[in-house]
């Protein structure tokens, strides 16, 4: 199926016209080519994965896929575990015996929050083989197998310490329960009691969030200023980092010995980077895949596409609630797995109400 016809091709579109504005404006041109580079091998995924699936959407194909893509979490769980830069314990947790015995076996290591931005936007996938392997009892290893990746995937976001991963893992689950549980007062429940845990948590973990909390509100004040200056063609990629302490000094009254080379929101730094023709193009895709998924969800009877429609659901939310505190996998070393949730979305659009053999 050709690219231009899939229905995710306008935002994206205008996406590509504003990274090719920011690229020619940036100051730090070797890191926006570095974006550039990386939001190609994104497309590329993204075009690989809705190619696949659209040419013959079968539940065999939808398997695989998903299956291949647990293998690509499985790859992404152990290049964290060998090549992450740990962090020291924070909150309490007993880590540091753990990171010491973790080798570092790769020069080019990865940052915690981006190898948990990444771990998360995958992880609905092989919960989905999981669910499914329970309707096919044939399969018992189908569902170990896709236990234990969840299971390890969790461990693997807990020695991150991400905050930003930790706040949307929980949004995850708890939109996953509020949706399993049916009666309104048990939902009601489950909002405050969720609430109460999140305060108490903040609570315990005031101390050492006191200082980063100062430290971000600074970062945002710059990059709100930013914004209103270079709303309408953004600065660049890759800009950040060296012209917010140039041209917005009087902004920073936290720590003087913290540098933030990005805005710590995803949605403030699209708009930093790109305009706001770039963030509004974001937003439209984002907000067109999950109305896509959302529509297969409601209206796809397959078993395997309703649940594959729910992952990408749970990705996007997690991709927008780690956002808010973090840019996520926006121009990172991972960038290409939020593209290839983006193409799954856009290729459930070629499911069919079908009864098909277990592939």
């Amino acid at each position: 199926m050709s690219p231009w016809r899939q229905p995710l091709r306008w935002p994206l579109l205008l996406l590509l016209l504003t990274v090719a504005g920011g690229w020619l404006l940036s100051d730090e041109r070797a890191q926006a080519t570095a974006f550039v580079g990386r939001l190609a091998l994104g497309l590329l995924a993204f075009q690989a994965v809705y190619f696949y699936l659209t040419t013959a959407f079968t539940d065999g194909r939808l398997r695989r896929t998903l299956w291949a893509l647990t293998a690509a979490l499985a790859g992404l769980l152990v290049l964290t575990l060998i090549g992450t830069r740990w962090p020291a314990a924070k909150f309490l947790l007993p880590l540091d015996a753990i990171y010491q015995r973790l080798p570092t076996l790769l020069t080019d290591t990865l940052h915690p929050n981006v190898a948990a931005a990444g771990l998360l936007l995958l992880l609905p996938i092989p919960c989905v083989l999981f669910l499914d392997g329970l309707r096919r009892p044939r399969s018992p290893w189908a569902r170990g197998l896709s236990l234990a990746v969840s299971l390890l995937t969790l461990f693997v976001l807990l020695l991150t310490q991400s905050r930003a991963a930790w706040l949307a893992l929980a949004g995850m689950a708890l939109a996953a329960a509020f949706h399993q549980v049916q009666r309104a007062w048990l939902r009601w429940l489950l909002i405050v009691l969720s609430a109460a845990a999140a305060g108490l948590l903040l609570w315990l973990a005031r101390a050492a969030l006191a200082a980063d909390w100062l430290n971000r509100q600074m970062v945002w004040a710059q990059g709100l200023a930013m914004l209103q200056d270079f709303g309408l063609t953004g600065i660049g990629p890759g800009s950040f980092g060296a012209l917010g302490p140039q041209l917005y000094a009087d902004f920073w009254m936290g720590d003087l010995s913290f540098v933030a080379p990005h805005a710590h929101n995803l949605f403030l730094q699209v708009g930093i980077d790109l305009g706001i023709a770039g963030l509004t193009a974001y937003l439209a895709l984002l907000a067109t895949a999950a109305a896509l998924a959302s529509s297969a969800w409601r209206h796809r009877p397959a078993p395997l596409v309703r649940l594959t429609a729910g992952a990408v659901l749970l990705s996007l939310l997690a991709l927008v609630l780690d956002g808010l505190l973090d840019i996520g996998v926006w121009g990172s070393q991972g960038g290409f797995i939020a593209w290839i949730v983006l193409g799954l979305a856009g290729s459930l659009t070629a499911a069919r109400s079908w009864d098909t053999p277990p592939a």
